[in-house]
């Protein structure tokens, strides 16, 4: 801390003598320094104390230092099968080919151990702790190697800690197996024989094919903008082996990553902002605007992934063969994702419950029964906290509706999402209730949702989010910058997102389709009104909600969607 005090009267010329000092251990070392300007004497001070700490270096290295690691516990003679010595070889060798359950009911009868802690404890292993070199995505990156009689595991992550958990759970899972002893972040309620070896790698392809492109596409970036905490991304696939661009049976449409939405204040009622920046809902949004150019592609006789259905309405559909899948590298966040780490934990009333999203910040809240389901644009404006449902809800919302949503279905048949590929805190049983079981009762079935997870998962370590989202679509070569505190691009301009933006797309394409033409010049508010099918259809999911005892739908103001396409 520092310490001044002021030399002569003060209203003449004065000088000013200064201390600064740092306790460490039971050393207090202490700078002095004096002169006439405070600012200058409390530098000299600063470095008077950095000399007097490197003159003492070895005494504070000593301080300092954490104590050598103690000797691994001897395994004691009755744990069954075990003979030899007590030996570390003799220990690993015990572990790996013994009673795993007994042992790891030994050495941690409270289930509280981590994967790290679990590994050093049991194997005692040699480690090399490196930086990964020339990362595309300008990211620090960390490799650890554990090294077990010549066998190497290894782990990748952005902090030192998140690659050493990463080798530990390599470990664990491959010389352990998936055991009922409750491993921290490796008791995933799922096991690899849940899936079969086909859908494992499909959702291993989806994951390196998506990260490969967001790396690719972001290599120029710097800075805040070359960050990302959760990335998104939809993929077609063509079962014959032909996607639309005639290369390969996958291919990535849209791109997407973000974690927070817009401040209340900063909400906007002409369609110029997004209001969620979630990754999950931005791909969502820009596959829209996908679908969009399609239909205008299709009615123009050009190239594109729809057809004409030859049932009544007569709307158009995709292509045979072809299927949507949705990547997310974590489990979306509100019910699939609070309860993922501690499944035995956690009320049972509130499992199931709609939850929205915190403005500002990241993190879900029980929206409970709430005397109006209607946010009001006046109280919002007055401060009221803005409530934007959770991603887990929107995904069973758009389970049963299809991704197209409200205009697009004065298109196009309900479009759903063939799987979902959840890279990270992936819970089988939440995952299901959250995004399939909890809308059964809407008379309206969910689509045939296959979820799987990416094997071996992805190993989270806590960040801090970025304030800006990006996105990019097929077909438009731009990867957009969003802040997600206004809902604009970097810019300050108006994101190809927004509802505006989407809303002017829609009005171009009713240009080119002869029957739409009535469509055109209405108010955004209207458009979504008049796909009555659609809108049905989603006041018995909400229905359905608010009767299974999940809580009460929150919509946003009214006035945010009456707007008119020329604004």
């Amino acid at each position: 801390h520092f310490a001044y005090q002021q030399l002569g009267p003060k209203m003449r010329i004065s000088s000013f003598e200064v201390s600064c000092s740092v306790t460490i251990g039971n050393t207090t070392y202490t700078g002095n320094g004096r002169g006439t300007r405070l600012k200058d004497t409390r530098t000299s001070a600063a470095a008077n104390l950095i000399s007097r700490l490197e003159a003492n270096r070895e005494e504070i290295r000593t301080v300092l230092l954490p104590p050598p690691p103690p000797t691994p516990p001897e395994v004691p003679d009755e744990v069954e099968g075990y003979t030899g010595t007590h030996s570390p070889r003799a220990v690993k060798k015990k572990v790996v080919n013994g009673d795993l359950k007994s042992h790891l009911a030994r050495i941690d009868p409270q289930n509280k151990m981590n994967a790290l802690a679990l590994v050093n404890q049991i194997f005692n292993p040699t480690m090399i702790l490196e930086e990964v070199p020339n990362r595309q995505d300008h990211c620090k990156q960390f490799r650890a190697r554990f090294t077990i009689d010549g066998e190497e595991f290894v782990g990748e992550a952005k902090t030192k800690k998140g690659a050493k958990l990463g080798a530990a759970l390599q470990l664990l899972e491959q010389k352990l197996g998936h055991t009922e002893h409750s491993i921290t972040a490796l008791s995933e309620s799922w096991t690899p024989e849940d899936y079969t070896t086909d859908q494992l790698s499909f959702a291993r392809s989806v994951s390196d094919l998506v990260t490969q492109k967001y790396a690719k596409l972001t290599e120029r970036l710097e800075g805040h903008e070359a960050r990302r905490k959760v990335l998104a991304g939809i993929l077609v696939r063509s079962s014959e082996q032909e996607n639309v661009s005639g290369s390969d049976d996958l291919q990535v449409l849209v791109l997407s990553t973000g974690t927070k939405c817009i401040d209340g204040k900063m909400l906007n009622n002409s369609g110029a902002a997004v209001n969620d920046c979630h990754a999950e809902v931005l791909a969502r949004r820009a596959f829209k605007r996908f679908l969009l150019e399609h239909v205008r592609r299709f009615h123009n006789k050009e190239s594109s992934i729809l057809v004409k259905s030859s049932e009544p309405p007569y709307l158009l559909t995709v292509k045979p063969g072809l299927s949507f899948h949705l990547f997310i590298s974590t489990a979306p966040c509100g019910d699939a994702r609070i309860y993922c780490n501690n499944p035995g934990q956690g009320s049972n009333q509130l499992k199931g419950a709609l939850r929205s999203k915190i403005e500002g910040g990241e993190g879900t809240i029980p929206v409970g029964n709430r005397e109006s389901h209607i946010q009001t644009w006046d109280g919002v404006q007055a401060g009221e906290r803005l409530c934007t449902m959770s991603c887990s809800d929107k995904l069973a919302l758009w389970n049963v509706l299809g991704v197209q949503g409200a205009i697009l279905s004065h298109f196009i048949q309900p479009i759903f999402f063939k799987s979902i590929i959840i890279g990270s805190l992936f819970h089988k049983d939440h995952i299901s209730r959250a995004l399939v079981q909890r809308t059964e009762g809407s008379g309206t079935p969910p689509s045939n949702l296959l979820i799987i997870p990416v094997s071996p998962q992805e190993t989270r370590v806590p960040s801090k989010s970025c304030n800006y989202s990006k996105n990019w679509i097929l077909g438009e070569s731009v990867v957009e910058i969003i802040k997600s505190n206004d809902g604009l691009r970097n810019d300050g301009q108006r994101s190809r997102l927004a509802k505006l933006s989407l809303f002017q797309k829609f009005n171009q394409v009713c240009s080119a389709v002869t029957h739409a033409v009535p469509y055109r010049n209405r108010y955004y508010s209207e458009m979504k009104s008049d796909a009555e099918n659609y809108q049905r259809r989603k006041r018995a999911v909400f229905e359905a909600l608010a009767v299974a005892g999940h809580g009460k739908w929150v919509g946003k103001p009214l006035e945010q969607d009456m707007f008119h396409a020329s604004q």
